[in-house]
């Protein structure tokens, strides 16, 4: 496998009007008030938080990863053996990956996790994009990985390929307690038999970032909790998201199983665990929960309400939103954009009601 970048790319920070309007020609579907304004808060997130070198989004644009790569198989010397890999955090990529492509996603603005791109373009976490050659592929008596790369960037388009598939990643923290990249363990859309260039994909996304200085860890996790869906997970919604890195990734779909046995063997501990009793279990009495405070009455109360569909007053409101943000750990931007419903919701799980 040969591996050329094309050309690197900075990061963007549109409008929220240049994002609707342009999501809107792409996907045909108009943003609602709620995603207008959940876009506008992410927006403002990620602006926010590119300025801080020490936040972890930052590690994308700081190692120079982001840019359009040429991948040849082989000896790159028929058509077959080239493919096109973008690596992305542009807000308008991130919100277009699943919404207006083939194939189905839960994360698809109309779905359930619809809110997870959202949170990717303000956590700054990018998309890997593939594209495979088409009709209009250089012609040419011979091929080699320096005649598509001078033609790549004569034309500054990206004629000659088309959209195949993606891949989504999320910056981390290693047992060691450094930042670096997890990478999904399943490449989208996925129907019928997975397409064996999927493997290729993989291998290639692996090479980039590894040639950047990732990747070289056994296991990571995300500090925060995502809210959309990823496949490192069963489940969706409240949970921090395992990754293996490439020093002890035996194939390339390792499980959620295989990254906590791992976590357990080098001594780190998964955010998962410790909260398990907010995600799956039902709290008692005895409970302590994080930071050593015992879950109080007020709480109680409120929850009882909840369970007996009373209405929940506008201060109550409030406390449930605060609960979720310092007591179970939610993330504060993401709380700030739910509504009412959504956080009883939250509860709802959360005590299993």
């Amino acid at each position: 496998m040969q591996v050329r970048q094309v050309v690197a790319l900075k990061e963007q920070f549109p409008t929220v009007e240049e994002v609707t309007k342009s999501f809107f020609e792409r996907t045909q579907h108009q943003m609602s008030e709620d995603e207008v304004e959940l876009l506008k808060k992410s927006l403002n997130f990620r602006k926010e938080k590119a300025e801080d070198a020490k936040w972890g989004g930052n590690i994308f644009s700081q190692s120079e990863v982001l840019g359009v790569y040429l991948v040849a198989l082989d000896n790159g010397d028929k058509k077959e053996d080239y493919f096109l890999t973008v690596v992305s955090n542009h807000p308008i990529q991130i919100l277009t990956r699943t919404t207006g492509r083939t194939g189905y996603s839960c994360e698809q603005i109309d779905q359930p996790y619809w809110k997870g791109p959202f949170q990717d373009l303000a956590y700054l976490n990018p998309t890997v994009y593939f594209w495979q050659p088409d009709d209009d592929f250089l012609k040419t008596d011979s091929l080699d990985i320096e005649k598509v790369l001078v033609w790549l960037r004569k034309n500054n388009s990206f004629k000659g390929f088309k959209w195949s598939a993606r891949l989504n990643t999320r910056w981390c923290v290693t047992n060691k307690k450094r930042f670096d990249v997890g990478i999904d363990p399943n490449i989208y859309p996925m129907e019928g038999m997975k397409p064996p260039i999927y493997l290729d994909y993989m291998v290639a996304t692996w090479y980039i970032f590894e040639s950047k200085g990732f990747l070289n860890y056994r296991v990571a996790e995300t500090p925060y909790v995502y809210v959309g869906h990823s496949d490192s997970t069963r489940g969706g919604g409240t949970l921090h998201l395992p990754f293996m890195g490439l020093k002890n990734r035996l194939n390339w779909s390792a499980t959620e199983e295989a990254c906590y046995q791992t976590m357990e063997a080098v001594g780190m501990e998964s955010s998962n665990k410790k909260q398990n009793k907010i995600i799956d279990l039902i709290p008692t009495e005895e409970e302590v929960v994080i930071d050593g405070y015992y879950r109080d009455e007020e709480e109680d109360e409120i929850v009882d309400k909840i369970m007996l569909r009373q209405r929940v007053t506008q201060m109550e409101m409030e406390t449930l939103r605060e609960l979720l943000k310092y007591t179970y750990r939610y993330d504060e931007v993401m709380v700030d954009s739910m509504d009412d419903d959504e956080v009883t919701d939250e509860f709802v799980k959360i005590y299993q009601l």
